[in-house]
């Protein structure tokens, strides 16, 4: 199997970087030295809350919970979980958002 294919992560206010397909949003902001706002990193604790559009997989069960319990609206998603499709734009969310 041959490489993941890149795309491109924008983080709104910050800039944008190259990332892979299957990689999550959280991984490729850090490996591009963008700013996303963390804690547990395993869909508990819900610090990486961002807004996206689009490009990205469909939230899995973990995460689906956890925005549910949070009470998020569409387009909510965590960082930490949030996997990327294509090219993708999001913006941090304030913490009590």
């Amino acid at each position: 199997m041959g490489p993941a294919a890149r795309l491109r992560l924008t983080v709104t206010g910050q800039g944008a970087a190259p990332a892979s397909v299957g990689q999550t949003v959280l991984e490729a902001a850090l490996d591009a030295g963008l700013q996303l706002p963390f804690g547990c990193q395993r869909a508990e604790c819900g610090v990486c809350r961002i807004q996206a559009e689009a490009g990205l997989e469909a939230p899995g069960r973990l995460e689906a919970l956890t925005l549910r319990a949070f009470g998020c609206p569409p387009g909510v998603r965590l960082a930490c979980q949030a996997r990327l499709a294509a090219d993708a734009t999001v913006r941090r969310l304030p913490s009590d958002s």
